[in-house]
């Protein structure tokens, strides 16, 4: 099941991913992507960003049909 939420909490609900479609830079995070996500059940679809993933597996698949490897994440040094 591919899941997406914040934070979890038990009155949270839990959204079940269909495909993701599209990516773009997250302006928060440098190195890291937003993406487009097609929600089960939903016709509109909404940027997430990376972080809001809780199982990454859908991102993997994304990368891979669009024959793109997954970006690596930049190590921050101390």
């Amino acid at each position: 099941m591919k899941l997406v939420l914040e934070e979890p909490t038990d009155d949270e609900a839990i959204f079940e991913v269909e495909k993701i479609l599209d990516h773009r830079p997250d302006p928060l995070n440098l190195g890291k992507h937003e993406y487009q996500t097609k929600w089960k059940g939903y016709e509109k679809p909404t940027w997430e960003p990376e972080r809001n993933f809780v199982e990454r597996r859908c991102i993997r698949d994304y990368w891979r049909e669009n024959n793109t490897q997954v970006p690596k994440r930049k190590r921050r040094r101390a």
